[in-house]
């Protein structure tokens, strides 16, 4: 679980510290004052085990990554006032969670009731932490840019790029510290991908130099992340395999059936159908002259599909980070308390934090009521972001605090 962020020429973000990050936060402020950013701060960690995540950070904001992308489109937005900054920095707190062995600290496990997994909660958390430290900086010795000409796009001369695509070429160089780990590379655009090569190795805790033998080892120690900004932009999209493996274990299917009938009370079954070799999901409604009809999950509207996508990648993400951007979009305030409580429920059992933007009084309000009448006060925090004389910092509004403000009717989003 992340406890803490510091970020560091980091899109709108000059030097910005961010601290007491609860297993559920909710992120608010002013539009444009970085709470999204926030988010993707956090997701960058992802590029040391999928550069990718470069591409799908475009994609949220309707950026189209494809071939004979130009590198500057992809990087750029990234950097502290764009093409300005050489280098971002993004610091990761850990809290530390020991093994019910009384080892070494080790993640938390869980599961809802049934499952194999054992359980050990939150709270048996270490006050010390560990931190990461992520550096992207650009690497201008391979660093492309392009300029429109009548011939197409050509290669600026101050670059080095090998522009007939033989070979890939380097645009970003990554760094990572943390958890007695280290490593280090490259990114690089391929085509109509992004990878990463990195320097070193690990073997057995050596660093070795790549000499482009298979990877044994993970790239760095990582918890499973997922950031969902809306339907069609989430990478996340498993729902299909995802309803497959939930629905052999009943408690599971019970809570996403008992979820799903929030929308609609007549839905008997949720499950995956694999037609001309593409699998999707369908519903079957009961009707009231007692036959049934299936539906594709996709004309169940997006409020729907955005809860089912939510709370399916909750229950298979144990010990994993849930990022959600704009949580009410899609949603009718009548149905926040009864989705938040589910949603917050199955995050606590399994032990995955969820960190979501909102400016919405009406969920910030019901998220504090659903977090105290489930005993979990202490496991909520609300942070507002502002600009103080062009810098950001953070109004904090901690468990049982929460509440003060809504009984005096005061403005927090």
């Amino acid at each position: 679980m992340i406890t803490g962020l510091t970020i560091k020429r980091f899109r709108c973000f000059e030097d910005f510290h961010i601290a007491n990050l609860a297993p559920v936060t909710i992120l608010g402020g002013k539009n444009n004052v970085g709470k999204s950013s926030v988010l993707e701060a956090i997701w960058v960690q992802n590029a040391m085990l999928n550069a990718n995540s470069f591409a799908f950070l475009m994609n949220l904001h309707n950026e189209l990554f494809g071939q004979n992308i130009q590198p500057g489109r992809v990087w750029d937005p990234l950097f502290f006032n764009g093409a300005q900054s050489d280098c971002f920095e993004i610091d990761y707190e850990r809290a530390e969670v020991p093994d019910q062995s009384g080892g070494e600290p080790s993640p938390a496990t869980g599961d809802l009731p049934g499952a194999d997994k054992g359980v050990s909660g939150q709270n048996e958390q270490k006050k010390n932490t560990d931190k990461d430290v992520l550096k992207v900086s650009k690497n201008y010795g391979e660093y492309a840019t392009y300029k429109n000409s009548t011939s197409g796009f050509t290669p600026a001369p101050e670059y080095n790029l090998n522009f007939a695509g033989q070979r890939p070429y380097f645009s970003v160089q990554l760094e990572l510290k943390g958890r007695g780990y280290e490593n280090s590379g490259r990114c690089s655009i391929n085509e109509n991908s992004i990878v990463f090569i990195p320097d070193l190795r690990d073997r057995g805790g050596q660093g070795v130099r790549n000499t482009g033998e298979v990877q044994s080892v993970p790239l760095w120690p990582y918890e499973n992340i997922a950031l969902y900004k809306n339907v069609t932009g989430n990478s996340y999209n498993n729902a299909a395999e995802w309803i497959s493996k939930i629905n052999l274990v009943k408690e599971k299917e019970a809570v996403v059936l008992e979820t799903m009938r929030l929308f609609d009370p007549e839905i008997n079954s949720i499950a995956p159908v694999i037609d001309q070799g593409a699998s999707s999901v369908y519903v079957r409604l009961k009707s009231s002259q007692g036959s049934e009809k299936v539906v594709s999950a996709n004309y169940m509207g997006d409020g729907f599909n955005k809860v089912l996508q939510l709370l399916l990648t909750v229950l298979m993400m144990p010990d994993g980070i849930l990022l959600i951007d704009e949580f009410e979009n899609g949603l009718h305030y009548e149905i926040y308390e009864e989705v938040l409580n589910k949603l917050f429920t199955v995050a606590d059992k399994v032990h995955c934090q969820i960190i979501m933007t909102s400016h919405n009084r009406d969920l910030i309000e019901t998220a504090q009521s659903v977090m105290k009448d489930l005993s979990l006060s202490d496991k909520l925090c609300y942070q507002r972001l502002e600009l103080d004389s062009g810098r950001h910092k953070t109004v904090v509004y901690q468990g049982a605090d929460l509440e003060l403000p809504f009984k005096a009717n005061l403005e927090i989003r």
